[in-house]
């Protein structure tokens, strides 16, 4: 396969075959408002992907979806959907303008020192537990304006979370301007 242009409506990708989705130096471009998903696959979706607002990528009917190619945030939130406690792990760096939505009860865990700008929001699940956003090794939001957990009120049990304990240091560092803040919404 070339270049991939989802421009409306979602394109998914399933299959048992460890070659993947082709060349993995062609580019995925979602547009606003269009989806990727990836899933039950056995191998990882190795593509550079290219996301406008409003896009989502979609990790399917897997505990671990895993992306190591990098992705860019042109603008606005991009969402990450691997609904229902399915996970998504990107192992590269996510860059841009742009920034990221974790919605749905999705576990989505960053490996790379991210330098995308825009903001980081993980969001809560009403009754059920909210979605996860894991830092591991060197992954890292540094670049992050606005990171914010939404879901954070007192009749709230389970609200977007932010785990850092596997990260290498243990640590989240807010950096010179980057704020980490709870909104319940109202």
């Amino acid at each position: 396969f070339g270049p991939i242009n989802i421009l409306q409506g979602n394109v998914t990708f399933e299959s048992s075959s460890a070659l993947g989705l082709g060349d993995s130096s062609k580019n995925i471009y979602i547009g606003n408002g269009a989806g990727f998903g990836w899933g039950t696959m056995a191998a990882n979706c190795a593509r550079p992907i290219i996301c406008s607002n409003n896009a989502t990528i979609y990790g399917l009917n897997v505990a671990s979806n895993i992306f190591t190619g990098p992705i860019t945030l042109d603008s606005g939130n991009v969402n990450l959907n691997a609904n229902f406690y399915h996970g998504m792990i990107f192992s590269n760096v996510i860059s841009g303008a742009g920034g990221v939505t974790v919605q749905y009860q999705s576990y989505v865990t960053f490996a790379a020192a991210n330098t995308y700008s825009g903001n980081t929001i993980i969001v809560d699940c009403g009754s059920a537990p909210g979605s996860i956003l894991k830092l591991v090794g060197n992954g890292s939001v540094g670049n992050s304006t606005n990171i914010i957990l939404l879901g954070i009120t007192a009749s709230q049990a389970y609200p977007g979370a932010l785990d850092v304990s596997g990260r290498s240091d243990g640590t989240l560092t807010l950096n010179n301007g980057q704020t980490l803040r709870g909104d319940n919404g109202s």
